[in-house]
């Protein structure tokens, strides 16, 4: 989901202006949503791994990821239409 995020920007041209904006959009998020999504994606980790090296609930890390989807999602929309 995160990468195929990045994919899109690619494929809409990939301007560096919007794969800033990707990079920013990643490091606005809150901390706690960001490093489950960089752990997910880049880590290549399960969620109970990540619950594990984050001290949380599998349940926390599967919903932290979500809602980083989503802000994500929200913020980067407008970039890849």
């Amino acid at each position: 989901p995160y990468t195929t995020l990045f994919r899109s920007m690619q494929d809409t041209g990939g301007t560096l202006a919007t794969i800033e904006a990707g990079i920013a959009a990643v490091q606005a998020l809150p901390e706690a949503l960001r490093e489950v999504l960089i752990l997910k994606n880049w880590g290549d980790l399960t969620f109970p791994a990540i619950a594990r090296m984050t001290g949380v609930s599998v349940a926390t890390a599967t919903s932290r990821y979500r809602y980083g989807l989503d802000q994500l999602r929200a913020t980067l929309s407008p970039l890849l239409t």
